[in-house]
């Protein structure tokens, strides 16, 4: 079972629309996925009430014990995988959630904020490896992001600047999701976007498959 967390300092990011759409191609794929919802504002609850699938289960987790209780849960269900979205501030859930994660993934956007965010996201994942001295595996994806223009260019400099690690690819870093519209609707309606917005969001997920980052097999 891989667990996944869905981790960024500021909200707004785009953290549960890149959970709908992994857990959406996940439970295209055939998984059992279960989601755990830290945040408050349970979006990822209201996605997946939305979404018509029977291999979908979703609860929500306000503090580290039902956190804890939801994971051992997901593991005696033999759940194949557990993707967790968190509050956008950090916390001790939120640390306690990057702790327990095989994958943590970091979205940003082309705004000095969102670049900011993921940097001290980014040294979260950092402390809690060093403390629990475990090698957290942790990916930065761009969200509504078009690495064409100036300020996208300008937003990829600082980040280099910012992580020096990130120049010798110890973290991995994707563009996903430019199409509002289509990602909006998904996240209200459940299921998976449709139009432009599905290829966009299927050659993202296909990245993190060729890059090795999701641990499962076709059913």
């Amino acid at each position: 079972m891989q667990t996944i967390s869905f981790v960024q300092q500021k909200g707004g990011s785009g953290k549960t629309t890149l959970l709908a759409v992994t857990a959406g191609f996940m439970i295209a794929d055939g998984l059992n996925v279960f989601i755990a919802d830290c945040d408050p504002q349970q979006n990822s609850m209201q996605w997946a009430k939305m979404t018509d699938s029977n291999n979908i289960t979703c609860c929500a987790t306000v503090s580290d014990d039902s956190l804890e209780k939801a994971i051992e849960f997901a593991k005696q269900q033999n759940f194949d995988a557990v993707l967790i979205d968190t509050i956008g501030v950090q916390t001790s859930l939120v640390s306690y959630a990057v702790s327990i994660s095989d994958l943590v993934v970091i979205p940003f956007d082309s705004a000095k904020s969102d670049l900011d965010g993921a940097m001290s996201t980014i040294r979260l994942v950092e402390r809690v490896s060093r403390a629990a001295r475990i090698n957290l595996n942790a990916i930065f994806i761009a969200n509504r992001f078009d690495p064409r223009t100036k300020i996208s260019k300008e937003i990829m400099q600082d980040l280099k600047k910012s992580h020096p690690k990130y120049p010798e690819q110890q973290y991995n870093i994707l563009y996903a999701c430019p199409y509002r519209t289509g990602f909006k609707q998904m996240v209200t309606h459940g299921g998976l976007p449709t139009g432009t917005a599905y290829k966009v969001a299927k050659q993202m997920f296909a990245c993190l498959q060729v890059n090795g980052l999701l641990q499962y097999n076709r059913k």
